[in-house]
């Protein structure tokens, strides 16, 4: 569950980036937005985490992990997600 909001243009993303959401609503129906590559999300979507408790988790957890790949053990993100 969001909603989208934005003032923006953006230039068409290639072919090859499929687009991640396709919207459905009062006032939409059917549009695409987003895209998706390895460690990265982009959109106009803005996400309401307490809809979804377990995408929130989810979505720390990545951020966790990313982090602990990046810094290894030492930099932190190697504990359980409380």
């Amino acid at each position: 569950m969001g909603h989208e909001f934005h003032w923006s243009v953006s230039d068409p993303h290639p072919p090859d980036w499929p687009p991640m959401y396709r919207f459905l609503g009062r006032r939409v129906n059917g549009q695409e937005e987003g895209f998706a590559r390895p460690g990265l999300l982009a959109s106009y979507l803005h996400l309401h985490f307490a809809a979804n408790l377990a995408a929130a988790r989810r979505f720390v957890e990545a951020a966790a992990g990313y982090r602990c790949r990046r810094l290894g053990p030492q930099g932190g993100g190697t504990g359980p997600v409380t």
